[in-house]
């Protein structure tokens, strides 16, 4: 009786046309980049959380600012100083003080960035503050 399956030559022949086809599908729907990345995920997403602490953290620069503010009253004493001679005009009444100058308003809002369940990063605008 003789054999009328597939011979191994068939076989491989096979297996061979359908990794060529496998490969050309691959080429044709997945192309290999032309860019090459800077850094890995991870090595970006630490680069990022570094760059967010800096900016919103504790040691941010608005923190810095506030805690000079709440000590700078403090530091400076109660007691008022005498008008001084230029204050006041020879045989009249004393000049009035210039009135201090309100510090320049912000525009600037800090906001903390977080990342939400989704994996997308978005603002947390209850936790907003001037910058």
């Amino acid at each position: 009786m003789k054999d009328q399956g597939p011979t191994l030559r068939d076989v491989c022949a096979a297996i061979e046309a359908y990794l060529r086809l496998s490969k050309a599908y691959d080429k044709r729907w997945h192309p290999p980049s032309r860019f090459k990345t800077l850094c890995s995920a991870e090595e970006l997403e630490r680069r990022t959380r570094e760059d967010l602490g800096r900016a919103y953290g504790d040691n941010s620069p608005f923190v810095r600012a506030q805690a000079i503010r709440a000590a700078a009253p403090s530091a400076s004493s109660p007691v008022s100083e005498p008008p001084s001679p230029a204050a006041t005009a020879p045989g009249g009444p004393p000049l009035a003080a210039p009135a201090p100058q309100p510090g320049p308003k912000c525009d600037v809002m800090s906001v903390p960035i977080v990342r939400l369940p989704n994996g997308l990063l978005s603002c947390d605008w209850t936790q907003a503050r001037p910058a």
